[in-house]
Order: structure tokens, then C-alpha cells, then sequence
């Protein structure tokens, strides 16, 4: 092209409408759309991938597999329709304010507050998909269904019943009960307790670790044995000179092998012995050999 004299050639700029010669964006221009005629290059491409990825996440997450950094937030979601999902829209994951929970079929299933506690709104089981009652363990094939343990000195189980007159309450006991009241408890010091809150002694110093009280005729203990033999139930009491549970120290002569007591109530407890049926050795005991004597004991009239 050939100019004569003063003049100059000028191309307009090419836009969507006119047509003209086509420039370069750089980089910068490319990542911050400030260039709105210019043409993008690849490597204004690279540039756009790399600014988004220094403003987002370090890793595109591929079709299959890869690892997302950083923080994925997502809406609070519901029940019926949970932020994250997998395929199901009522079934997935949803939150609140310091809460997580886990839907299915738009029913909450279970959810996690920021104090570490867990809420099941139904049934929860172990070992079974379909638990029939609101707590059910199936242990399978192994013998143990369920373990309490703690690394404190105290483990607490706790039966209570909210439907009925009486609310159950425990600490550092185990209590059995209905609708009608408390029916039996272990307390904090082993004993099994049978209509009774508190034990006591009866017929002695020492509060026995199984006690039974009632104001009918169901005090007693029944004790049946059903079998094709001429042997009946027993009650059987035995004593060894062992300082330990499952000792088996020799006794020795005149020691009490067992002893049944009847108290009677005086006006201020349950101490006082009218009569009592002991078993003694009865000279000196050895392998398979245990000599003894039977004493039956009453009390005078104005005597303790």
C-alpha cells in the first residue's frame, strides 16, 4: 500500500458488528475482562484456569476420583430435602445451627450436636436393620450383646419411664421398673435390693447384699426344682478361711459354716434375734472330710 502525501491509513478496531484487524489480550486482560474486543490466546486460557484456582481450590475434582482442598459449603438443607445427596433427594446429609443429621425417606434418622451427643428420634439398632423395640441389640453368633465400661470409677444405667405415674432416676445404681414404681435396684454397693430404695440390716450389723421386703405374702424365695430324680432344691451356705472371691482355705474346728436368723422389729429396727439354726464344725476337718453340728438358739423373754 502506497500513501501520497499527507495522510494516514487507519483500520478500525473489529467488534460484532465491523470488521477489522483482530488484536491480542494479555493475560491480564483476559483474567480481569477488562478487553472486550480483544482475542483470547491460550495462554490467556491458562492464565483464567490459574487465577481461579488461586481464588478457589487448589485441585479440580475429576469425573473420577481426585482430592478437593479447602472448604465445600453448602446450603443447610431438611429432612425431606438434604444439602448432599446421592441420588435419593429425600436422602442424604443435612445441618443447622451447631447440629448434623442423616435423613432417609425424609425422616430424620439421626442427629449430632456440638456437645458430642447423638439423638436417635426412634429405634437404634445393633446388629439388626429392623429394630423391634427403641433400643435393640443382636449380638449373632457372639455371646455378648452388650458392654458398659467407663474410665471413671462410676457407670450409671439409667431405665426410666416417662409414660407412667413414676419417673426412675439412678446414679451409680441399676434400677428395674414399670409403670407401677421401682420393682428391684443393684445398688452402688452390690446388693440386690427387692421393694426396697435403701437397704438395711436385718438380724445383724451388716446390710446383706440380697434383700427382699414387701407388705403381702410374696416375701419369700421360692426355689422349685422340676426333674425325674429323688433329689429336691437346695440352699446350700459355705464358708472357707480364704481372704479372696473363690478361696478354698481350710476351715477349722468350731468355725460357723452358716447361720438362719429371726428378727423381729422392737420398736426401732430389725436387730434383734429371736431364734437362730448354726452349723459348726464339729472337730478337725480335712480333704473330704467335714465333721459339724447343728445349734438351734432362742431367746429368753426380756433378754437381747
Amino acid at each position: 500500500v502506497k500513501i501520497f502525501g499527507p495522510g494516514s491509513l487507519s483500520t478500525p478496531t473489529a467488534t460484532t458488528s465491523v470488521s477489522g484487524i483482530s488484536e491480542l489480550a494479555t493475560n491480564s486482560e483476559t483474567t480481569t475482562g477488562t478487553a472486550t474486543n480483544r482475542v483470547v490466546t491460550p495462554a490467556g486460557l491458562n492464565a483464567v484456569t490459574v487465577a481461579e484456582r488461586s481464588t478457589s481450590n487448589s485441585t479440580y475434582l475429576a469425573l473420577a476420583g481426585g482430592t478437593l482442598t479447602g472448604v465445600l459449603a453448602a446450603t443447610a438443607g431438611s429432612n425431606s430435602a438434604p444439602s448432599i445427596h446421592f441420588g435419593d433427594s429425600d436422602s442424604g446429609i443435612f445441618g443447622g445451627t451447631n447440629t448434623v443429621s442423616l435423613a432417609a425417606g425424609g425422616t430424620t434418622g439421626l442427629t449430632l450436636n456440638s456437645s458430642g451427643q447423638v439423638n436417635v428420634p426412634t429405634k437404634l439398632g445393633v446388629g439388626t436393620a429392623s429394630p423391634a423395640l427403641a433400643f435393640h441389640v443382636n449380638s449373632g453368633a457372639t455371646n455378648e450383646c452388650a458392654r458398659f465400661e467407663s474410665s471413671d470409677t462410676e457407670v450409671t444405667i439409667e431405665l426410666k419411664e416417662t409414660t407412667g405415674t413414676a419417673t426412675l432416676k439412678s446414679r451409680n445404681d441399676f434400677r428395674f421398673g414399670n409403670s407401677t414404681g421401682e420393682l428391684a435396684r443393684v445398688d452402688s454397693s452390690g446388693r440386690l435390693l427387692v421393694g426396697l430404695t435403701s437397704s438395711r440390716a436385718v438380724g445383724g450389723n451388716t446390710n446383706k447384699l440380697f434383700q427382699i421386703e414387701t407388705n403381702d405374702a410374696t416375701a419369700g424365695i421360692a426355689i422349685t426344682r422340676n426333674s425325674a430324680t429323688n433329689t429336691a432344691s437346695m440352699l446350700s451356705f459355705g464358708k472357707s478361711r480364704a481372704t479372696s472371691n473363690g478361696g478354698t482355705t481350710i476351715v477349722q474346728d468350731d468355725d460357723q459354716l452358716g447361720r438362719i436368723n429371726f428378727s423381729g422389729a422392737d420398736g426401732t429396727d430389725l436387730l434383734s434375734e429371736a431364734a437362730k439354726i448354726e452349723a459348726f464344725v464339729d472337730g478337725t476337718p480335712g480333704a473330704n472330710d467335714m465333721p459339724g453340728r447343728l445349734v438351734f438358739s432362742t431367746t429368753a423373754d426380756g433378754a437381747a
